[in-house]
């Protein structure tokens, strides 16, 4: 994707860090605007490296390395005078070498349906949608979910022409929270994407829309019988307006500075590295976009929309975010 967007893994293997940067994207539209939102990043540790390499094969292979790294210490080494406390001999090195592979077994085993994810979202990919959801804030009770479905192949206009309530009660019912069970097994899943921010603000004028349905008399000075809820019998409504503001920044996708998975260091400089199975999902938000918000619970929804201008990173930036 173009712009200024990146996620560097350290590592295509056991041990990994996901550094975790909020930075900018080009986002697909006619204006190709660079756009100012989230970067997400997870894991699902579906490997089990013991079952797969056995606990002895294990210790064999990385013992080995270890006594090969003990023994080319030089006294300059802060290892050769703290871990090792200047005795290099043979007993001296088994006797670390054995605290060290306690620790890294336990680690490893540990690691096995780890899940590291730097927020909770549930989403779906498939070969035609990508599909983002994540939980807002409850109100009086109800708990509000926002979920963005980007189509890949068609453009929005057509997408939406084409689906129906069935089709987005299907994705929905086929989103994964971030859990072992919802992953492939043998594998690690790493989870990566950029969901745009957006906000915007509507107006509806529904005076019409009420008069066509039947609703005349209440905005009739004369004809308004309001005194149930007033004790002014003149008043009447002179104008129904819905007004919403819909946002979707920060505050509704808390992002921590890094997800770090794996890693055995024991207290050394000293660390074995298995290369392991990978799978990659980009969750990546560059295209226009429909978006509902939902009572979790019931079903309802509250709003629907399109995204076709996120916030621009350049206001972001311009106002010190």
């Amino acid at each position: 994707m173009d712009g200024d967007y990146s996620i560097n893994y350290e590592h295509e293997d056991f041990g990994w860090t996901f550094p975790m940067q909020l930075k900018s994207a080009t986002f697909k539209n006619d204006n190709k605007d660079v756009v100012s939102g989230m970067e997400i990043i997870a894991s699902i540790n579906n490997y089990d490296i013991i079952k797969e390499l056995g606990e002895e094969n294990i210790k064999k292979t990385v013992g080995e390395e270890y006594k090969k790294w003990a023994r080319n210490l030089t006294s300059d080494d802060w290892e050769y005078k703290d871990t090792f406390n200047g005795d290099l001999s043979d007993i001296n090195i088994e006797k670390n070498m054995n605290k060290y592979l306690d620790e890294y077994i336990t680690q490893i085993k540990g690691n096995y349906h780890n899940n590291g994810t730097n927020t909770d979202f549930s989403m779906y990919v498939d070969d035609d949608v990508k599909a983002f959801a994540k939980d807002l804030k409850k109100y009086d009770g109800t708990t509000l979910q926002y979920i963005g479905i980007m189509p890949l192949n068609d453009s929005l206009d057509k997408y939406i022409d084409k689906i129906d309530e069935e089709d987005i009660n299907q994705i929905i019912k086929d989103l994964k929270e971030l859990k072992s069970a919802n992953f492939k097994e043998g594998v690690i899943t790493k989870i990566f994407g950029h969901i745009p921010k957006f906000k915007f603000e509507y107006e509806l004028k529904l005076r019409d829309d009420l008069e066509k349905l039947g609703i005349k008399d209440v905005f009739n000075q004369g004809k308004a019988n309001l005194t149930k809820i007033c004790d002014d019998k003149d008043l009447f409504i002179d104008r129904a307006i819905h007004k919403a503001n819909i946002e979707f920044t920060e505050d509704g996708i808390k992002a921590s500075a890094a997800t770090t998975v794996g890693g055995a260091g024991a207290g050394s400089s000293f660390d074995y590295i298995y290369k392991v199975p990978v799978e990659e999902i980009d969750l990546t938000f560059d295209k226009p976009y429909m978006f509902l918000i939902r009572d979790k619970e019931t079903g309802e929804v509250w709003f629907t929309g399109t995204v076709y201008e996120p916030l621009l990173w350049e206001n972001e930036a311009n106002k010190g975010y």
